[in-house]
């Protein structure tokens, strides 16, 4: 039984224990793995106790400080971490003797040398060039993913030696890879994801220490990927670690946790006979024998449940949804679920539609790849299982066409002026948009198809989607709900003007006119399951998304996904060896493509904590590569089932792996010596993150992360005054404004009467960094995402001695500032205004010459800034 102290009244005072949280405990420093007094060696494993009473972790820092405990809450599978800044650490760099950082606030990753952060064609990535610089990152983990840009451009390069408290277990003497890799050149975070060996099976508290291991030339490193999995036996791979711990639930504080506390992450793994409860691929879904729920789960606490119960039988809820552990009011740990129900809703209202009709009840078997819709009913849960996981305008949709502008080689959403081909895969390597011949309609930004055929493709995760137009004032339209949880793809397909709508290959409407007229929309919202309803006062433990028991697909085609997948984009993440390229392609999924072009050596490798992986491509039946699963050596390809002649057909392997971190290879020719295209993967991971659309803010942006990311402890509340875990180790000071942006045009010059149109929006300038953070890109104007009070600046200048103009600063609604600017025969003119604006989401700017020429050529001479007020 947990342990229980009741708090007397008396003891509450302002900013008390009585909201619900975790109490992170203290490890101290090992400084090259001797305690406190500098002379006793540490013992067994770090983060248990020691002659002194204390806990600690390794570390080759001096003067290090204590960190919090990072055993906090549940911990299964992935968690990614990405890098973006340096923060110096005085007090550690004196004793220590050279620059020590802490890399993004963390006390729990810091960075010891010499490192260049370089905000570039690759993204923003740091960079080192010498062997004494290092990397120290500490957690409760096994296994291990290092995240870097990966060249071959020079000498010796991304080669690296990885120390688990300080043993080396990993010495890399050669390159990883023969070329560049393909994913660079576009603005965007151009890394791999590649796996280190710890030589650990069971979670623990680790120090990763990675150091170069040739100065010969740069390595460049972006982040990394702890994963924690009990790795020792078939039964301890599937359960979730609860570390014991301290927690305030009700008002009263318990040690939770342990040994006994770890459990199947499916709380539908078993019938409450206990019995196994799989999902079966035809026939019948097997009812629990026992006519109840199995008694972990909290039914009071749980939604969705009803729709999986006919009559007496109780038939396992196979189409995923939400899991919440949390600590109820005597110390025990309960399990609440949101599940989705057997058929999704659609805005068509169907039950029966082109591929097939909506099940009966839930003892249909999971044997159909698609969703199947029914038709809304007076149900008063139908619209109470999902909850908005993030808006987006369409225009967020890019990064200034890589700053090529309209029209450019990576056109995207923002730049879109006139009819063109677009494609952009957001940060999480998952979220894209891609369309053939769209259009923006008129001032407010509406993106749609341009004539009969043309079609836009939107992929995303969660459970449902819907969209808001301005044009045709049609309010939000929900275009499905409650969809099985995982990857989905939506077509929008203009006929007359007409939309024919379809996810994953289930055409659902053909809608007519207004509201949704051309498939004109400005912004998307993502649905995920809903947060169980909890009561307020407990302290949540774990928060994660259970997939839809996976079914893999049976048909090609961009418009089709396999059932309960992590979807890849081929331009993020991947690792790649061989010559060949990045094309933009609508008729790939993502509207993406990368080839390559070597006969014998061809490499794409996408490392997932997962049972299996489906790659996209094209012509999977007869160009497929020999598939290797963990054996990066390459000596013994598996069995693969292939599907499809076209873009979009797949392969994987015929039988699946064991649940953990896997690396999945294809390697050499293809079948019959042509071009290998890597198109896409979809990932077969059980669960995954409850906060996917919840970025990760920057000083120059707020990502998406991407990664599996199965289960995180960053949100998870950590002090009495309500902090989460990132909140209360993290130090966010650096981050500035929280809405920022900075532009510049090197597109030469503006006549008379024209828009002044920026076209340079990432990377860096002569120690200007170039970004949008809290703004989207939009070809001639910049929205602003969030309300509030802006200071926006405008500086112009002319290219030589004489120029003139009159230029007009624009809000939303009118003029808002004019600068004049008198010729000067001496010397080139420059003038700047500064000015503050209240803007609403959905408001722009932009910038109008009046009179005369402007030239922009010399970039740090034509220049917009705008900041969010913090009033």
């Amino acid at each position: 039984m947990p342990t229980r102290r009741t708090f007397d009244k008396a003891e509450f005072l302002p900013n008390d224990n009585s909201t619900p949280h975790i109490v992170p405990g203290v490890l101290y420093p090992a400084i090259a793995g001797k305690l406190l007094d500098g002379t006793t060696s540490h013992s067994g494993n770090y983060g248990t106790s020691q002659s002194d009473s204390r806990k600690y972790y390794y570390t080759d820092i001096k003067g290090s400080k204590p960190i919090r405990d990072p055993r906090i809450g549940a911990h299964f599978g992935s968690q990614r971490h990405i890098f973006k800044s340096l923060q110096f650490l005085e007090q550690e760099t004196a004793t220590h003797g050279t620059n020590v950082y802490s890399v993004d606030g963390r006390e729990w990753i810091r960075a010891v040398g010499d490192i260049q952060i370089q905000n570039s064609t690759n993204g923003l990535v740091f960079n080192i060039d010498d062997t004494t610089t290092f990397f120290e990152i500490t957690g409760y983990f096994n296994q291990y993913n290092w995240l870097e840009y990966l060249s071959q451009s020079g000498n010796a390069r991304n080669r690296w030696i990885l120390s688990v408290d300080g043993t080396v277990t990993t010495t890399e003497t050669s390159n990883q890879v023969s070329v560049d890799s393909p994913l660079g050149g576009r603005y965007v975070d151009a890394f791999s994801s590649r796996n280190l060996n710890t030589g650990l099976t069971t979670p623990r508290i680790v120090t990763i220490k990675m150091t170069t291991n040739s100065a010969a030339d740069n390595a460049w490193a972006a982040g990394c990927e702890l994963i924690a999995q009990d790795t020792t036996n078939a039964v301890t791979r599937n359960k979730i670690q609860i570390p014991s711990q301290t927690v305030f639930s009700f008002g009263s504080k318990f040690t939770v946790g342990g040994s006994s506390a770890a459990t199947h992450y499916d709380p539908f793994s078993a019938k409450s006979d206990g019995t196994g409860w799989t999902s079966p691929t035809s026939g019948t879904n097997n009812a629990n024998s026992s006519a109840e729920w199995p008694s972990n789960i909290d039914t009071a606490t749980s939604l969705g449940l009803a729709k999986w119960v006919d009559g007496t039988n109780y038939y396992r809820p196979y189409n995923g949804g939400r899991v919440v552990k949390w600590v109820d009011e005597n110390g025990e740990i309960k399990t609440s679920v949101t599940v989705m129900p057997p058929n999704a809703k659609s805005i068509g209202d169907s039950g029966t539609l082109s591929n097939g009709t909506a099940k009966s009840n839930g003892s249909a078997p999971n044997d159909n790849f698609r969703p199947t819709f029914e038709a809304h009913t007076s149900s008063v849960d139908e619209d109470l299982l999902s909850e908005v996981a993030k808006t987006f305008h369409f225009r967020e949709f890019g990064n200034g066409a890589a700053n090529q502008g309209t029209g450019g080689t990576y056109a995207d959403a923002s730049m879109l002026n006139g009819t063109d081909d677009i494609a952009y895969v957001m940060d999480d390597g998952l979220t894209s948009l891609s369309g053939d011949d769209v259009e923006p309609k008129g001032v407010t930004d509406i993106g749609f198809a341009a004539t009969t055929g043309d079609t836009i493709y939107l992929t995303f995760i969660g459970t449902g989607i819907s969209v808001r137009n301005i044009v045709y004032s049609g309010g939000e339209q929900k275009i499905a709900q409650n969809l099985p949880y995982g990857t989905h793809v939506i077509k929008m397909q203009r006929d007359g003007n007409n939309t024919d709508y379809a996810i994953d290959g289930v055409a659902i409407a053909d809608y007519a006119s207004s509201p949704l007229t051309y498939g004109a929309f400005s912004e998307i919202s993502f649905y995920q399951p809903k947060m169980p309803p909890i009561p307020e006062g407990a302290c949540i433990i774990a928060d994660y998304c259970l997939m839809a028991d996976h079914v893999v697909r049976t048909s090609s085609g961009i418009e089709n996904i396999s059932k309960g997948v992590r979807y890849q984009a081929c331009s993020r993440d991947v690792f790649y060896d061989g010559s060949g390229g990045l094309l933009l392609d609508t008729a790939y999924p993502s509207g993406l493509l990368v080839y390559n072009t070597s006969t014998s050596s061809a490499l794409s490798r996408i490392s997932a904590f997962s049972t299996n992986c489906i790659k996209i491509t094209q012509s999977a039946s007869t160009k497929f590569q020999n598939w290797y699963t963990n054996d990066t050596s390459h000596s013994s390809a598996v069995t693969t089932t292939k599907s499809g002649g076209t873009n979009g057909s797949f392969y994987y392997p015929t039988s699946p792996t064991n649940l953990g971190l896997n690396i999945f290879d294809q390697y050499g020719t293809t079948n019959n010596g042509n071009d290998a295209h890597h198109q896409g993967w979809e990932i077969v991971s059980p669960i995954h993150t409850s906060s996917h659309y919840q970025s990760f803010e920057t000083p120059f942006l707020h990502e998406l992360i991407g990664g599996d990311r199965n289960m995180e402890q960053t949100h998870l509340i950590c002090s009495a005054d309500g902090k989460t875990w990132d909140e209360v180790t993290r130090d966010t000071s650096y981050l500035g404004p929280r809405c920022s942006f900075t532009a510049t045009r090197d597109g030469g010059h503006v006549s008379s009467g024209s828009y002044y149109i920026f076209d340079y929006f990432r990377g860096e300038d002569e120690r200007v960094n170039y970004h949008n953070k809290g703004f989207a890109i939009s070809y001639d104007k910049i929205l602003f995402l969030e309300d509030g009070y802006y200071r926006v600046f405008l500086q112009l200048t002319s290219s030589s001695n004489g120029g003139a103009w009159r230029a007009k600063l624009r809000h939303t609604y009118g003029d808002h500032i004019q600068m004049n600017q008198d010729p000067d025969p001496n010397e080139p003119n420059s003038d700047t205004c500064t000015t503050i604006m209240h803007a609403k989401r959905g408001d722009w700017f932009w910038v109008n010459i009046e009179v005369g020429t402007v030239n922009g050529t010399t970039r740090i001479r034509s220049r917009i800034t705008a900041e969010k007020l913090d009033y």
